[in-house]
């Protein structure tokens, strides 16, 4: 019980540490490419335009929330990247849930560190796209599945979709994993009527 604890806790460290990186990486770097085009196609533009338009790079959900967070409180880089920062905190938050539910006290740690401290993944999680919110939601989904929690799970999945539309790929996958490994239980209809129907 006593490991339990310690690897709880030094995950909740590691998380508040690397979301503390990420919240200093989102106030302090420069616009890139994609962020710059994101914010003038589809963050400053009217929301008619917004909701009326469609691009490859137009990550609804992440678009729609940095026209809020812009528009309370003023643009600039931090807050233009406040949604995925947001996204960012979901994720660390799934995924701390999910090693400490899956792998031992030994493990729980190290998946932890190999799941949030990949360059990569960092990078998604404070640049003003859709990927951190896309990550954050389709681990959260994936919790959801691990605990029998379809609805929810749907809701998740649905919103990883709406936050970057290639993530379907990804959330197909999950899908499809869950139906196999809940068809021994004879609930795979309604697994997939209940999860599909909120994705």
């Amino acid at each position: 019980m006593k490991h339990v604890r310690l690897s709880a806790r030094l995950t909740l460290l590691l998380l508040v540490l690397v979301f503390a990186v990420n919240i200093y990486r989102a106030a302090t770097q420069g616009i890139t490419i994609d962020e710059a085009f994101t914010y003038q196609h589809f963050v400053a533009p009217p929301l008619a335009q917004v909701m009326t338009s469609y691009d490859v790079n137009h990550h609804v959900l992440n678009s729609l929330l940095a026209k809020m967070t812009t528009g309370l409180f003023g643009v600039s880089e931090f807050t233009l990247r406040m949604p995925c920062l947001l996204g960012g905190l979901i994720y660390l938050v799934a995924v701390r849930a999910i090693v400490l539910k899956v792998f031992s006290v030994e493990w729980g740690l190290a998946a932890f560190a190999l799941l949030s401290l990949n360059p990569f993944v960092l990078d998604y999680l404070s640049a003003a796209r859709g990927y951190g919110l896309a990550l954050g939601f389709l681990l959260s989904g994936l919790w959801f599945l691990l605990r029998c929690r379809w609805y929810m799970a749907g809701i998740c999945l649905g919103l990883a979709a709406g936050a970057n539309l290639s993530f379907l790929y990804p959330i197909a996958g999950l899908l499809a994993a869950a139906a196999v490994a809940d068809a021994t239980q004879k609930n795979i209809s309604v697994l997939l009527v209940r999860v599909a129907v909120h994705t």
